[in-house]
């Protein structure tokens, strides 16, 4: 029983592992073993068939010079007249050659009864005398006679009178002496030699001189040019040796790989058994000893005992309200989302977070950006990303919410700031629901799904690697402005509310992925190719768009945070290279992309042109006013006036809104706007969507609009006013000077001819085209951007730009 009670438990677990590793490390060097041998025959054939190849050259070359000289010989003046004589004419020295006969046939060739057949070896030489006799072409052949090998080529002699042959000229070379001194190297790899196939298929071998007797088995042969003639290789010893694969250290390696990873197993076990016991002390800690009404589910190094750790909180809760202690369930409602767990946070010190409180933070102002907090990851410590969340947490309790959503893109430090973001929320006393990693269009519908109405995103957006921060949503309002400013001076006073809120996890994507089925009609397949950027779209675009109904090709659709394919930004042109190369190459309707936290959206059409956002929004814009006319659209100070003048046309009332995907949402929420979207790619749904921006949704609505018009993106784009845009254009600023250069310019810029908006930066208005100069919200930079109906009038107003521009910033390069 003792034993069974030692196998049974974690001794026996050990004892199981080890005994699975030592099976599994056998196999793996049988398996090496097997290769290596594999590898080795490979490798040895071919470097035998490679020094082959080499005499079946030599070989060819010498039977194609021998039947060019036989020719030459055939036709020169003395053979001719020796034949004539009925004599034999000596031939000119070629090496290897063994013999030479002058063949006088009558009118019949070899059928002339005069003819003599002895004097030819075998059919063989028939067959070629005959040949050469009636004018066809031959080649030298290899034949053996009377246990000798030659290699015969013959030619015709032509009658004295030029009229017709007169006979034929063979010449024989012997082919072993061919072989020992015209056509195998000097080499101690291995013995040479030719093999003759007869008719039966019998390979009978011609060595070369002191050779070891002839083995078939163990000579690599290949075809020659030389009919049935074979060039065979016997590798030698040492030969083999050079190409085999050394035994002793891969023994030494694999049985060395073998007890590491042997070690390794049983070192993971014993961590194993220290953090379950480490786990088993805090819950029976938490379930004993912890008196508070407010005990929060320890850190556990197992998520899996997570549950056991709530279940005990909300028994201590209900002990206590039963025994009339002052206590307040959470506010956050269970959704009817199936999976609901605990994710592992770690243990939140109240000592430590006044600690924290109470020091000294360094909180860098330029990441508290317009519409976010963004910058540099290494710039958000883990202590200010717990002050974030505190001030989140605060700032949300002070307008009524208890519970908000919080979710993380796919970059590596999106764990580590979540973490410490959720503990400084938790210790305020608001209720965290953690969505995972998903892209930020579902942190916001989760939001609207599970009536939070509040969220937080961990995310870098477009920005690279190195860079994140957080997007924030309170009530339904994306915070940008004096709001994103508020946070930081909430952190800089510590006006902190204080208590535990609770902390669960729930995966939204089923939920996210029905509402868009429901909502949205694809009437015909289309052929997709997507590139999430290995972004956090990666999680669920192929199959949402599959389940559409669509053929997806994924391009760069992995989740990896280091985005190592191209930057994560479709508004970019060379960052949709890649997707325009593989949308011609499979022949795709149209190339769908994701920037890294898949709010951005950037299409190209199948011949390879990329559609702007702007001009998204007009054929967005023209289908939604067929069936909403008068409806208000907003857009922002980068979009084309083209937008403006569609708008109109269809019957809308254009807005323009200052830059950045806040304000956008902003304005569409005081003028009940059903479309917003700005020049980079952020696109706005309030008709029939929640008016969050959302590229998933977005790009499913511009296929409902495809497969509904039955026209292709191209011919739909087509349809659209054209102007000559340029891209975004950075001027390169420090980054704590930007807003200033800004306001001087709107201060003191000074254009003829030209009505100035003032909105964000100056955007001026020319009758054939416009100019804007703005800060960028988002980096260290001004953006420039035109458009203009000709080149002419593009260059006009560049220059005029140009001319201010440069007395303004006088020490800046200009990029146009």
């Amino acid at each position: 029983m003792k034993l069974r009670e030692r196998l049974d438990g974690p001794r026996g677990t050990m004892i199981a592992i080890m005994a699975a590793t030592l099976i599994a490390a056998g196999v793996l060097l049988s398996a090496i073993y097997s290769y290596a041998w594999a590898l080795e025959s490979r490798t040895l054939r071919r470097s035998a068939e490679a020094h082959a190849a080499q005499l079946a050259l030599s070989l060819e070359s010498y039977a194609r010079l021998l039947q060019e000289h036989t020719a030459e010989l055939a036709s020169s003046t003395s053979v001719v007249q020796a034949l004539a004589a009925g004599g034999t004419a000596p031939p000119r020295a070629f090496p290897g050659l063994h013999s030479a006969q002058l063949l006088a046939l009558g009118a019949l060739g070899i059928a002339d009864p005069a003819f003599i057949p002895g004097a030819m070896y075998n059919n063989i030489e028939v067959n070629l005398v005959g040949a050469a006799f009636n004018a066809s072409p031959t080649r030298a052949e290899a034949n053996s006679a009377n246990g000798q090998w030659v290699l015969s080529a013959a030619a015709a002699v032509a009658a004295p009178d030029g009229n017709g042959r007169a006979g034929v000229l063979l010449l024989r070379a012997d082919l072993q002496t061919v072989l020992r001194d015209f056509l195998t190297p000097a080499s101690a790899s291995g013995d040479y030699s030719l093999w003759l196939v007869a008719a039966d298929g019998k390979l009978a071998a011609l060595e070369q001189e002191h050779a070891a007797p002839p083995d078939e088995s163990a000579t690599y042969r290949v075809a020659t040019a030389v009919a049935g003639v074979q060039a065979g290789f016997r590798p030698s010893q040492a030969f083999i040796a050079d190409a085999s694969i050394t035994g002793l250290p891969l023994m030494l390696g694999t049985v060395c790989g073998a007890c590491i990873l042997i070690g390794l197993v049983g070192f993971a076990f014993r961590q194993l058994r220290m953090q379950l016991r480490e786990d088993a002390l805090r819950l029976e800690d938490l379930a004993l000893y912890q008196r508070s009404a407010t005990a929060a589910i320890p850190s556990l190094h197992y998520p899996v005992l997570a549950p056991l750790g709530e279940a005990l909180v909300q028994l201590r809760r209900a002990n206590r309200a039963h025994a009339g202690q002052d206590f307040a369930e959470p506010a956050v409602e269970r959704s009817s989302i199936d999976a609901l767990e605990i994710l592992e946070l770690e243990e939140t010190d109240p000592d430590t977070v006044r600690f924290e409180s109470d020091a000294t933070l360094e909180i860098p102002p330029e990441i508290f950006r317009d519409y976010d907090i963004r910058g540099r990851a290494s710039q958000i410590s883990k202590a200010l990303a717990h002050a974030i969340g505190q001030a989140i947490a605060s700032e949300a309790l002070d307008r009524g919410m208890t519970s908000m959503v919080v979710a993380t893109d796919a970059r590596e430090s999106s764990p580590l700031l979540r973490e410490h973001l959720v503990q400084g929320m938790l210790a305020c006393g608001i209720d965290v629901i953690d969505a995972g990693t998903v892209p930020t269009p579902m942190l916001y519908f989760a939001c609207h799904h599970l009536h939070t109405m509040s969220g937080v995103m961990v995310t870098g957006s477009h920005n690279p690697a190195d860079h994140n921060g957080f997007k924030i949503m309170i009530d339904g309002e994306t915070l940008c402005g004096e709001r994103i400013a508020d946070l930081r001076q909430r952190i800089s006073g510590q006006r902190y509310h204080q208590g535990q809120g609770s902390y669960r996890v729930t995966e939204i994507d089923s939920d996210y992925s029905k509402a868009i089925l429901d909502d949205v009609l694809v009437e015909s397949p289309l052929k997709l190719v997507i590139d999430c950027g290995n972004g956090a779209a990666s999680v669920i675009a192929v199959e949402l768009f599959q389940e559409l109904g669509c053929e997806v090709l994924p391009l760069f659709c992995e989740l990896d945070g280091r985005f190592p394919n191209h930057p994560p930004d479709p508004s970019v042109a060379e960052n949709l290279e890649q997707l325009i190369a593989e949308v011609r190459a499979r022949g795709a309707d149209l190339g769908i992309a994701f920037d890294g936290d898949g709010d951005r959206l950037g299409v190209v059409t199948a011949s390879g042109n990329i559609v702007m956002a702007d001009r998204l929004l007009m054929l967005f814009a023209r289908d939604l006013l067929s069936r909403n006319p008068g409806a208000d659209i907003v857009f922002d100070v980068k979009c084309s006036r083209n937008l403006t003048a569609v708008i109109v046309q269809n019957g809308g009332r254009p807005i323009m809104c200052r830059s950045g995907h806040s304000w956008i949402k902003e304005k569409m929420k005081e003028t009940g706007a059903l479309l917003g979207g700005e020049f980079t790619g952020h696109i706005c749904f309030r008709d029939r969507w929640f008016g969050f921006d959302d590229a998933l949704y977005s790009a499913a609505r511009l296929l409902e609009i495809l497969t509904a018009s039955g026209q292709s993106l191209d011919e739909l784009n087509a349809e659209l006013p054209h102007a000559i845009g340029t891209p975004e254009l950075r001027i390169e600023v420090p980054e704590e000077h930007k807003f200033a250069l800004q306001q001087r310019i709107v201060d003191s810029l000074a254009l003829e001819n030209a009505r100035l908006i003032k909105l964000d930066g100056v955007r001026a208005e020319y009758p054939d085209g416009w100019g804007l100069v703005r800060a960028s919200n988002t980096s260290a930079a001004l953006i420039c951007r035109f458009e203009a109906d000709d080149e002419e009038a593009m260059r006009r107003i560049q220059a005029a730009f140009r001319a201010e521009l440069g007395s303004l910033l006088p020490d800046i390069a200009l990029p146009f």
